[in-house]
């Protein structure tokens, strides 16, 4: 497995990305639930955010990506998505 940062910026339609973001949760969920998502949370400033996806390769990252809630009712005003080779990490953050 290997590790994918994807990082998105929102739309500024605010309403519409609160309507949507029940099912970006339950999506998060499952993810986590199912060992294919490392980290994820929005930025403080509530513009973006970044997901840390453990699978199999960028194809499946970007599958990943193009199943999010987010994706499919076009919340993300960009993405990218990036291999990620993390030489320092913590088993928990302190939210």
């Amino acid at each position: 497995m290997a590790l994918f940062v994807v990082s998105v910026s929102f739309i500024e339609d605010v309403e519409k990305r609160m309507s949507v973001r029940p099912m970006h949760r339950e999506f998060l969920t499952n993810l986590h639930e199912t060992g294919r998502l490392f980290a994820a949370g929005p930025f403080t400033d509530e513009k973006g955010g970044i997901s840390i996806y453990d699978v199999a390769d960028l194809a499946e990252a970007e599958v990943t990506l193009a199943t999010d809630p987010y994706t499919i009712h076009g919340i993300f005003a960009t993405t990218e998505i990036r291999e990620w080779n993390p030489l320092f990490s913590r088993t928990s953050v302190e939210a």
